[in-house]
């Protein structure tokens, strides 16, 4: 009996160890073409720095300034209002993503908020390949220091992103929102 504990144990230590990709949350990015997040390891480049975003959803405004840290072994973001109070905080690693905040709305989702995210800044190698997954495709081009990333369903243009070492545009076509980001 004792040795039936043995193999029991390492295969428990063994699959908590060693996080597989089923195990990351996914969204609906249409109605039927559900993307499974990616790993933190395959984020295109580290980030440590200041953000201002300013967007629309709807008719609705809206101003938000964050800090994003990002590497390989995770991503953090807090957010704050335009009077430097914190407003939440969203961190995602290789075994867990959260979500905390008093004061923005429950029903935002932190995994579209990561999934926004990992469009702009993870490894167009990887997005193409974990959309092509879910059949959607991800064009890239660079024209100098402006990359634009477009991401389609066949012929539809759902979102197209276009970044350069200053700024980030994010349109999203399909859900009707669209933001800037300032570095």
């Amino acid at each position: 009996m004792r040795f039936l504990w043995f193999p029991l144990v390492i295969l428990i230590i063994s699959c908590a160890s060693a996080p597989r990709a089923e195990s990351y949350p996914s969204v609906y990015l249409t109605n039927r073409a559900r993307f499974r997040l990616l790993p933190p390891s395959a984020i295109e480049k580290n980030i440590d720095r200041p953000q201002q975003m300013a967007g629309t959803f709807g008719n609705q405004e809206f101003l938000v300034e964050s800090w994003v840290r990002a590497d390989e072994k995770g991503v953090e973001i807090a957010f704050f209002n335009s009077f430097g109070m914190n407003i939440g905080e969203l961190s995602f690693t290789e075994s867990a993503l959260r979500f905390d905040s008093e004061v923005l709305p429950g029903t935002i989702k932190p995994e579209y908020i990561l999934a926004d995210f990992q469009l702009c800044f993870y490894q167009p190698r990887a997005l193409a390949s974990a959309l092509g997954a879910c059949g959607l495709t991800l064009e890239t081009r660079q024209t100098g220091p402006i990359e634009t990333r477009i991401l389609r369903d066949k012929k539809q243009i759902l979102a197209e992103i276009e970044k350069n070492p200053a700024r980030l545009k994010y349109t999203n076509r399909f859900r009707e929102y669209e933001y800037t980001l300032l570095f």
